[in-house]
């Protein structure tokens, strides 16, 4: 954002910004970073957990297990969390399968 020559002195962030920070600008990178690797892989798992959070929200974890050659050991990296509804058959498939 600033250039290697170019870092502000006395920058700051707060909670929410330092959030968005990793969320929205650190967090895509690594994901890359782990499907570049991933993809690598002879084969892989999908994990998922439906369950219910602590405001009473149906939530969808999905995470990915791989063999990394990279690093010679087995990763699992969480992938993504949906809040749904409710989960029924088809509403998993949906979010499993196509991101919705």
């Amino acid at each position: 954002m600033f250039g290697a020559d170019h870092l502000p002195n006395g920058m700051t962030l707060g909670r929410a910004e330092a959030g968005y920070l990793l969320t929205d600008a650190l967090g895509p990178y690594f994901r890359d970073l782990m499907l570049q690797d991933a993809r690598k892989a002879v084969s892989f798992s999908v994990c998922y957990d439906e369950t219910t959070n602590a405001k009473h929200r149906k939530e969808l974890q999905i995470g990915f297990r791989y063999w990394s050659e990279k690093t010679g050991e087995i990763i699992f990296k969480h992938l993504e969390t949906f809040f749904i509804g409710i989960a029924t058959g088809e509403v998993l498939k949906s979010h499993i399968l196509m991101g919705d």
